[in-house]
């Protein structure tokens, strides 16, 4: 019988010194058919992500994973946000003792971090697993940061309502409308930067941003730490409409909890979300191979435990409605691809965080 051994290791024991195992002298294969073999005398993959975030996911994947590939793989799956990851493996790699295989739900500004880092080079997606994954091309890093990492989902921004307290008539259809004085104190918003505001900034530009945060700060909205945060003050009650997030929104439909949602109409803020392997990981051919299926196929794994909307999933609600809302009204999507485009939503956090702190 295959055996599957899953492991959850918690940040804070981390932390406090929990052991990590030594990283191994495993030799990456050049072909596909040389990785699954590497992966089969490996036998372990370190991942570091807190998205999916539940252990019965992580258990549902190895699984399938395993099942897929007739591995015996086992699973350590540690609950870090890709800053802490980075930083933690990079650390490491300066000391060449690096202990993960592969980071995760990171947006592409993190992925410039590894990469400046020195943890990750570009890797030939398409030319080891097009064969077997032929959608992964579509999966790949935007054209700057093309083999760095691969999207596995994406988060969609989205306003939210009570619907027991407003008609879905009566919720504002464009981002500017909610600056109207009219919604004082009856939107939430996320306490950091008005997220996504910097990725909305993408299309509006840094000084339209800044004058739209002006006019949200002056409207009092109810913060948030987070778009969990917003998203509950809506279905509790607290106010009426919010900015909250495609993966949040669709657990509460899924809880069916009072809350509806829809696209704004005239933009689209989504970020993809990577993961990427390691080099010089402990087990760097397991790493690749769980990477490239996860992303083109894991996803299907985890969405009915989960939320996890994939870029390639034409079928989910999220995916179709942005779709849609292009198609209906011209909606302009925004999101980052370049280098630019993370140096400018970094101004306009700065320049928002120091708004909503009085500072100017």
């Amino acid at each position: 019988m295959r055996k599957t051994l899953f492991s959850v290791v918690t940040a804070a024991a981390m932390a406090v010194g929990a052991h990590l195992a030594p990283a191994s002298a495993a030799e990456l294969g050049a072909t596909y058919e040389e990785i699954l073999a590497g992966a089969k005398e490996e036998g372990r993959l370190v991942v570091w992500s807190n998205f999916p975030s539940r252990p019965e996911t992580h258990q549902a994947l190895i699984a399938a994973f395993n099942e897929r590939f007739g591995l015996e793989t086992e699973l350590e799956w540690v609950p870090l946000s890709s800053p802490q990851a980075n930083s933690r493996a990079i650390a490491e790699a300066a000391g060449r003792q690096v202990s993960v295989d592969v980071i995760g739900a990171g947006s592409i500004g993190e992925v410039k971090v590894a990469s400046d880092g020195g943890i990750i080079t570009p890797y030939d997606w398409v030319g080891v697993f097009g064969e077997q994954f032929p959608e992964i091309g579509e999966v790949d890093g935007p054209a700057e940061f093309e083999g760095l990492a691969l999207s596995y989902f994406v988060a969609h921004s989205v306003m939210g309502w009570n619907p027991g307290m407003i008609e879905g008539e009566e919720v504002p259809n464009s981002w500017f409308e909610v600056a109207d004085s009219k919604w004082a104190g009856k939107f939430s918003a996320n306490a950091y930067w008005f997220w996504p505001l910097p990725v909305l900034s993408l299309c509006i530009g840094e000084e339209e941003s800044y004058a739209l945060a002006d006019k949200f700060i002056a409207n009092t909205p109810v913060l948030g730490k987070g778009s969990p945060a917003v998203n509950q003050a809506i279905t509790t009650g607290q106010v009426p409409i919010g900015f909250t997030l495609s993966l949040v929104a669709a657990n509460s439909l899924r809880k069916e909890e009072p809350l509806d949602f829809k696209m704004f109409r005239d933009y689209l803020p989504y970020w993809d979300n990577y993961l990427w392997a390691l080099d010089g990981s402990p087990n760097p051919n397991t790493a690749r191979l769980f990477s490239a299926w996860m992303a083109v196929e894991g996803y299907k794994v985890a969405d009915p435990i989960e939320p996890l909307p994939s870029r390639l999933d034409s079928d989910n609600i999220f995916v179709k409605m942005m779709a849609d809302q292009e198609a209906a009204t011209g909606a302009q999507t925004c999101t980052m691809e370049t280098s630019e485009d993370i140096a400018q939503m970094d101004r306009v956090r700065q320049t928002v965080s120091a708004k909503m702190s009085g500072q100017q």
